[in-house]
């Protein structure tokens, strides 16, 4: 989905999503992203389209909101702890261990 894009945080969005969920949105580049799974899509009041995805971050469950940038790159929006709703069906969704 995202493996070999460039990530482009906004500044002001980092430093709000740090003082938010204690990360940088630069931490998605990290992102397993064999592990991910599409939670939710959509398109935001500019016409972007915004993915929500569930996946793991060191051995943790997290959930990214991001839009692509052109071919090559994609911004992170959010990056915060999955709730338990979406821990719940990020389970239903990948095939037990």
């Amino acid at each position: 989905m995202l493996e070999g894009r460039r990530f482009e945080p906004d500044p002001v969005k980092d430093a709000e999503n740090i003082r938010k969920h204690g990360i940088s949105l630069s931490a998605a580049a990290d992102f397993d992203w064999m592990t991910v799974v599409r939670y939710k899509h959509r398109q935001d009041q500019f016409g972007r389209v915004r993915l929500t995805v569930v996946g793991t971050l060191n051995g943790r469950l997290w959930t990214l909101v991001f839009s692509y940038m052109g071919s090559e790159g994609a911004q992170p929006i959010s990056l915060r702890p999955s709730s338990k709703t979406e821990r719940n069906w990020y389970n239903d969704e990948t095939p037990s261990a």
